[in-house]
């Protein structure tokens, strides 16, 4: 560091005492990439917020740059309103090819929100098959 300082101060050409000012340097004992982690906002607003306001309304919080609002537009596509309720849409899927037990397994839950508020149907898909003959056994 000394000599980091020293290569700087003789590339710098001072032509009054007054110019220079003075380096206050300190050791600290957290890490400084620890300063920069933002401390969780407590608003008294639950975390999906902003999804829900846009999801209702297509209206961002102030103060939101283009990149946020891009953000929050991808977030959003993942929900739907029902009635005040917020809820995911879409379908998780899992799906094996390369098992030891299992020739194929295919796995679907889609939620689709219900006619009355506060309620869903559910989806449920599972398709397999043993790739042993002893297991496939019970079930043919």
């Amino acid at each position: 560091m000394v000599d980091a300082l020293a290569t700087l101060a003789s590339l710098i050409k001072v032509s009054k005492q007054e110019d220079i000012k003075p380096i206050q340097m300190s050791i600290d004992e957290t890490p400084a990439h620890c300063y920069s982690i933002k401390e969780e906002e407590n608003d008294d607003h639950p975390w999906y917020q902003d999804i829900l306001r846009y999801v209702k309304n297509r209206e961002y919080l102030d103060q939101k740059t283009e990149n946020d609002k891009r953000i929050l537009r991808r977030l959003a596509s993942d929900y739907v309103l029902d009635g005040e309720i917020l809820c995911k849409k879409g379908k998780d899927q899992s799906t094996t090819s390369e098992s030891s037990l299992f020739d194929h397994l295919i796995n679907i839950w889609e939620f689709i929100p219900g006619p009355v508020p506060g309620t869903c149907s559910l989806y449920f898909l599972v398709d397999f098959k043993f790739q042993s003959p002893l297991h496939r056994q019970p079930l043919e």
